[in-house]
């Protein structure tokens, strides 16, 4: 007796492809493992960076000034390098082709946002001192308080991003 199984076109193209399916799911979960261990590494060196105390050898505004500035730069590129990794997190799974520009993502408005409030705010803590040499750096010490409480603050929100 010999029995025959009529499946449609579709689910005989389905059949085909689940190895395909399954190992671009496998990709996309080494993908997204890979860029969460990023993510939190750099929250960690950031985490570490805040622990230490700021500038502990500047003795004068203008050593101050400068050594803000450095550490800042330090935070601001820490952030950055997170915010660039939890976008790409937040993109997964969307399409993406070479050399194109991301498609926009409420994220990216949220940290517009942020960003815009943090210069905002510490201008307004540097206000206080109008005029003064160390107007500088209340306003730098303020983008680096904010920033790295932002970065923790992002951490506690995304950090289950890439493991699932």
């Amino acid at each position: 007796m010999l029995v025959l199984i009529c499946l449609p076109p579709p689910m005989l193209a389905q059949q085909g492809s689940q190895p395909n399916q399954k190992e671009a799911l496998a990709t996309q979960i080494k993908q997204g493992a890979e860029l969460h261990a990023r993510a939190q590494s750099i929250v960690q060196s950031e985490d570490a960076r805040a622990k230490k105390q700021l500038c502990p050898k500047a003795m004068t505004t203008l050593d101050i000034n400068a050594c803000y500035n450095a550490e800042l730069g330090a935070t601001d590129s820490n952030y950055l390098k997170l915010v660039r990794t939890l976008g790409l997190l937040l993109r997964s799974g969307g399409e993406a082709s070479a050399g194109a520009a991301p498609k926009p993502i409420p994220f990216d408005d949220a940290e517009a946002a942020w960003s815009s409030y943090r210069d905002l705010a510490c201008k307004a803590a540097g206000d206080q001192y109008e005029g003064g040499t160390i107007r500088p750096s209340i306003e730098m010490g303020c983008r680096i308080t904010v920033t790295r409480h932002h970065v923790d603050e992002l951490w506690v929100i995304y950090s289950d991003l890439g493991t699932r």
